[in-house]
């Protein structure tokens, strides 16, 4: 598509409300957006372990009308080791643009005021999927990493999390930083909010003893 058709095309893209909720999930995970050299649009960058290939399609088909290319593998050098990752990159709008400047203080990232408003239960699975994981296989307990977070910042997601979801929640000091432990009784009521959204591999972040883990 040449450049002055792709920028008319780009003026016709609106988010679903869908592709929001999702959106919102990602960047309290582990979801990046890149500013255009412009700083007038921005684009979504999405990559995982091809263990994870199913989570990384299940976000494409979300955002399938903003991407120009499916997904893309490609192998890495990091810490000594070989990596397969897989990924893809939305087409930068100013609708992304938007959620950076709620997101984001230059380079990190932050808690929305309006977090509340804006959390739903899409985007605390695609969050749980992100950050999620377990803190044993004996308790039914579940951990969410914040380490990027501010204190203030980690207390009004516990407040979300029992005020909108019904979960109790509470900061846990860690040697890296501070996350959230969601305390076993209230997996069930996780489990219902969540299971719906996801995918096959991250299925052992609920369930333990699905660990898949290579």
């Amino acid at each position: 598509m040449r450049q002055r058709a792709l920028e008319e095309y780009k003026k016709t893209l609106k988010f679903s409300v869908f592709q929001k909720k999702v959106l919102v999930g990602l960047l309290l995970g582990d979801g990046h957006i890149e500013v255009s050299p412009n700083k007038k649009s921005a684009r979504l960058k999405v990559e995982y372990s091809v263990k994870n290939s199913d989570y990384v399609d299940f976000l494409y088909q979300a955002f399938k009308n903003l991407v120009r290319m499916i997904p893309r593998k490609r192998t890495i050098k990091s810490f000594g080791g070989i990596f397969e990752r897989i990924g893809f990159t939305t087409l930068s709008l100013p609708d992304f643009k938007s959620f950076r400047d709620l997101f984001y203080r230059g380079k990190r990232k932050v808690v929305p005021s309006n977090i509340n408003e804006l959390l739903s239960d899409t985007g605390l699975a695609i969050w749980f999927m992100d950050d999620g994981s377990y803190k044993s296989k004996e308790c039914k307990g579940k951990l969410i990493c914040t380490h990027n977070f501010s204190r203030e910042e980690i207390n009004l997601l516990c407040q979300i999390l029992k005020e909108k979801f019904g979960l109790e929640g509470n900061p846990r000091r860690q040697v890296d930083g501070i996350e959230i432990y969601i305390h076993a009784s209230s997996f069930n009521r996780l489990k219902k909010l969540i299971s719906p959204y996801l995918v096959s591999s991250f299925k052992y972040k609920l369930d333990s003893s699905l660990n898949n883990i290579a």
